[in-house]
């Protein structure tokens, strides 16, 4: 060969694939630094999402709030230990024997959960918001993305029923909380004193989430997110690709309340309709709304989301 293609070669190589190599094993890394690490008191905090350029993001965070005030009279603070780390929530005790415990995405404190509380008080139940693990007051350095967290949500489940007085149970999540609460229900960890899940935009996996984040901004999905998945594991301990819901829903038998947003970016109507049709449960609900992005579903359609909520909670 050639003086000019031995150039040639090593010119491609050092311009192109070792570029291309490193962006591969650098991808995952930022990645996960990013979106699951906490690295100061400021990251996952209520203060960071009211600064959120998202303006319907900081309208629910104000209603929360809002609501959260205007209750403050029922509040308790509490804390629980969970796999070593403080959970911190709030309980508002409303004198019922029933409550809903509310829970949302990545970066979501308690003042989210709060903006989807007032459909349960109506309903007569009693209200527990948390600040997940690694948020707002609540202890950690990573957030497993709701796969580990299930540990911390059966806790606060068997708390609001053993020391709280509450005969039964409801759940509500949103995103990574409404797979937090699934993987809980089909991996048959919930007490029979839960009576229903309503999720809120629940994937097929964390796995599959996360992809369709890399394709939205046209980042490669291969093998920068098995490379992702791998470290998310080792560092955290959460499987994003074997603990996910589309593999846990046909073990699911309690009262289920799906609602999807026909504009949600991330899940496709087609990927609802998978995941409605995969629960075995013989109560089951599928409520489609038709404005709002992924997690936006209520602040667009409040009088229909609500509705579907209290009409659930009338069936089961």
């Amino acid at each position: 060969m050639e003086l000019w293609a031995w150039i040639l070669i090593i010119a491609l190589g050092f311009f192109i694939v070792l570029p291309m190599i490193v962006m591969i094993i650098f991808v995952p890394f930022v990645i996960f630094k990013t979106t699951l690490v906490r690295k100061n008191d400021y990251c996952f905090s209520e203060e960071a999402m009211l600064n959120n350029k998202d303006e319907q993001i900081v309208t629910m965070y104000k209603d929360g709030i809002e609501w959260r005030k205007e209750n403050e009279g029922a509040s308790k603070e509490l804390s629980l230990v969970s796999d070593g780390y403080k959970i911190a929530f709030e309980y508002y005790d409303f004198g019922f024997d029933k409550c809903v415990l509310i829970g949302g995405g990545r970066c979501d404190t308690r003042s989210f959960g709060a903006y989807y509380a007032e459909v349960y008080k109506k309903a007569g139940y009693n209200v527990l918001l948390q600040d997940p693990r690694a948020h707002g007051k609540s202890e950690g350095k990573y957030f497993g993305a709701g796969i580990i967290e299930t540990n911390d949500n059966l806790a606060l489940i068997k708390y609001a029923h053993d020391e709280l007085n509450n005969k039964e149970i409801v759940l509500h999540g949103i995103c990574l909380s409404g797979q937090s609460f699934t993987l809980l229900a089909g991996e048959g960890r919930l007490p029979e004193y839960v009576k229903a899940i309503t999720v809120d935009g629940l994937f097929l996996s964390m796995f599959n989430m996360y992809r369709m984040h890399t394709l939205r901004y046209k980042q490669p999905t291969f093998p920068v997110m098995h490379l992702f998945a791998l470290l998310v594991k080792a560092k955290t301990g959460s499987d994003i690709i074997n603990r996910a819901p589309i593999k846990v829903l046909k073990n699911v038998k309690i009262p289920m309340l799906f609602i999807a947003g026909v504009k949600d970016q991330f899940v496709s109507t087609k990927k609802s309709e998978r995941l409605y049709n995969e629960c075995a449960s013989n109560k089951k609900k599928l409520v489609w709304l038709q404005e709002g992005i992924h997690a936006h579903l209520r602040i667009n359609n409040k009088d229909l989301y609500d509705l579907a909520v209290s009409s659930f909670l009338k069936e089961i």
